[in-house]
């Protein structure tokens, strides 16, 4: 058994072990990391960039319009991809995107391969690409004028020793690189053992360079299916790369599912942190944390220069406040204020004051999944799964320890250090076993990483428990029984922040009148909402009135509701003098001004009227001596 050392050993199971494959290049993401220390960010840097290269099958076949549809399956790749590229100008600007068309008439390639025709070579997505493309997927003269289809043979081979090559030119070494293959043609090239091993040693060349090769299969009509059993399947790198789809594109629907399985290919896994798992005895497997959930940001805004409309960088200066001079790094240095006096120390220190330890997952203890509560959750959690990369064989006991908690309905309490010189937290892995989720989702086997809170993160609040009539009570319970069928699918629900600023700068840059329409769909539905629950509703509010009228007929008139109601009314001196006549100041509201030291509050003819209506004899009708004779009558009973 491996008991630390890295992954020279394994562990051996019988148990079923989930599908954990290993990737050759993930992103890293460090936003949970406050004190990230920089050490290698240039290489996590390269490593959360991606380099598509998009293999469009141009033969004659992929131009002929399915029945009944009115686009051909390359026009609707081409406006997949223009999709593609539009949505990664707002969401990443570093990603760079190439296309090549193979089976043309017309030959443009570095390696000169018959037929191979290089429209993009990889480089940041542009508005003229787009429009480009736009146009070429709306008509579709301009490519069989510009590049034609092929009527002679090729080698199917050479398209992916042309793909090598445009990676070799221009793809960072450490950028992840993806190849998406998309065609209706089931058999590209003869069948016969040598076509197929020169094209699987081409792919094979491919995955030993960490470049995955996937495949966008599209039917040729609603009968004629695509054979994946002819050619495809004999070559297994097609299905290793991210998140593969195993299923054919209908061709009843071949733009909108061709374009969303085009668009998932956006989303980038973000790795939270990869550390060792330490177990009891030291005994240790590699685990790494994913987001499911990540908030996604606008677009950040740049500045440009005015006259050059060049990129402005900024650059701070750090000078001295008594001086002027200049300063560097290693003239800083660090302090907090402990009362009156600054505690100094060097960045060095404060980096030893903030370290914790290696970063590692280590096991506290184990809970009932009862008892992890929904207040408890403080951030977006992370999804934690094996990594054979740390330590060989470590699936094999995380499948264990994942089966064995789920079956005992137990939740692991562990401590986090997620990087170095990162703050430890306390996280509950959540068991989840692979099954299909509640909207029909695959659900995928490993551990939620939610995040706790500590102590000092409490809040305490009172509140004082206020009774509520049943009535009230069984209309709002009438009206959630209701409402509680209701699903609501959150995947359905874009951010219209974000849509239609992103409507706005697309029209802008593609010179459009207007911006495109977006949809809201975070608004309610009124109609649907009213036809549904609208007499529930309403009988849940007729209930509230009630209850809030007895509420107002129950209150006590005090005398301050008095001197309100004196202040804020109308009409001459004559009739409030007969108003506050009619209304005499009772001895219990006054006794309780009096104990509130309010009497001040009240005006010279309440304290006069008071004194008349107790058969007080009247000395002053001064204010303070009015109060003064009040005190002394109230002292006197």
């Amino acid at each position: 058994m491996a008991t630390g050392s890295p992954s020279d050993r394994s562990l051996t199971a019988t148990t079923s072990i989930p599908n954990w494959r290993v990737l050759p290049y993930e992103s890293d993401d460090d936003d949970t990391n406050e004190y990230f220390s920089g050490l290698g960010e240039t290489k996590e840097r390269l490593q959360d960039k991606y380099c598509d290269l998009f293999l469009v099958d141009a033969a004659f076949q992929m131009h002929q319009v399915p029945d009944g549809q009115s686009i051909s399956p390359f026009n609707t790749a081409l406006s997949s991809i223009a999709a593609y590229l539009q949505t990664k100008v707002f969401e990443s600007n570093s990603d760079t995107i190439g296309l090549v068309f193979y089976g043309t008439n017309t030959t443009q390639n570095a390696m000169h391969a018959k037929s191979i025709y290089v429209k993009y070579d990889l480089d940041l997505p542009d508005i003229n690409r787009i429009l480009e493309l736009k146009h070429m997927a709306k008509d579709s003269s301009v490519f069989e004028s510009q590049i034609g289809s092929a009527t002679d043979p090729y080698n199917y081979s050479d398209v992916y020793w042309v793909a090598l090559s445009i990676f070799s030119k221009s793809a960072p070494r450490l950028a992840r690189k993806r190849i998406f293959v998309i065609t209706n043609q089931d058999l590209p090239t003869s069948t016969d053992a040598l076509s197929l091993a020169a094209t699987r040693s081409r792919i094979s060349e491919l995955e030993s360079m960490y470049i995955s090769v996937e495949l966008f299969a599209i039917d040729k009509s609603d009968t004629d299916f695509f054979a994946l059993n002819l050619f495809y399947n004999q070559i297994p790198e097609f299905w290793l790369g991210d998140d593969v789809d195993l299923t054919t594109i209908p061709s009843s629907d071949n733009f909108s599912e061709l374009c969303n399985r085009i668009l998932l290919k956006k989303f980038k896994q973000s790795i939270v942190f990869r550390v060792p798992f330490t177990l009891p005895g030291g005994f240790r497997i590699g685990v790494k944390g994913t987001y499911l959930v990540k908030a996604k940001n606008g677009q950040s805004v740049k500045h440009l220069e005015h006259s050059t409309m060049k990129q402005v960088d900024f650059q701070s200066i750090l000078t001295c406040m008594t001086t002027g001079q200049l300063m560097i790094p290693d003239d800083l240095k660090l302090c907090y204020s402990f009362e009156t006096e600054k505690v100094v120390f060097t960045n060095e220190e404060k980096c030893n004051i903030k370290s914790f330890g290696e970063p590692q997952l280590v096991l506290v203890g184990f809970m009932d999944v009862s008892d992890l509560k929904a207040k408890h959750n403080l951030q977006a959690s992370v999804f934690i799964t094996p990594d054979e990369k740390q330590y060989s064989g470590s699936s094999s006991l995380f499948s264990h320890l994942l089966k064995q908690m789920s079956n005992r309905n137990k939740l692991a309490i562990c401590k986090l250090i997620a990087r170095v010189n990162s703050v430890p937290r306390m996280i509950a892995l959540l068991p989840q076993i692979q099954g299909v989720g509640f909207f029909g989702k695959e659900l995928l086997s490993g551990f939620h990483g939610i995040y706790l809170p500590f102590g000092d993160d409490l809040r305490v609040r009172k509140y004082a428990p206020r009774f509520v009539p049943p009535e009230l009570v069984d209309a709002a319970s009438e009206l959630l029984n209701h409402a509680s069928n209701a699903t609501i699918d959150f995947s359905l629900f874009n951010n219209p922040v974000i849509d239609r600023h992103n409507a706005y700068v697309e029209a802008l840059a593609l010179g459009q009148d207007c911006p495109r329409e977006t949809l809201d769909a975070t608004m309610p539905d009124e109609q649907e909402i009213h036809d549904t629950y609208g007499d529930f509703i309403q009988n849940f509010k007729s209930v509230c009135q009630v209850y809030n009228s007895q509420c107002n007929d129950n209150e006590p008139t005090t005398g301050i509701d008095i001197a309100k109601r004196t202040v804020t009314s109308t009409g001459s001196k004559q009739a409030k003098r007969s108003k506050l006549a009619s209304k005499p100041m009772d001895v219990q509201n006054v006794e309780i001004l009096a104990s509130q030291g309010k009497l001040s509050t009240l005006s010279v003819l309440q304290l006069n009227q008071f004194l008349t209506t107790v058969k007080w004899d009247i000395t002053s009708n001064r204010k303070a001596d009015l109060i003064s004779q009040v005190m002394t009558y109230l002292q006197s009973i």
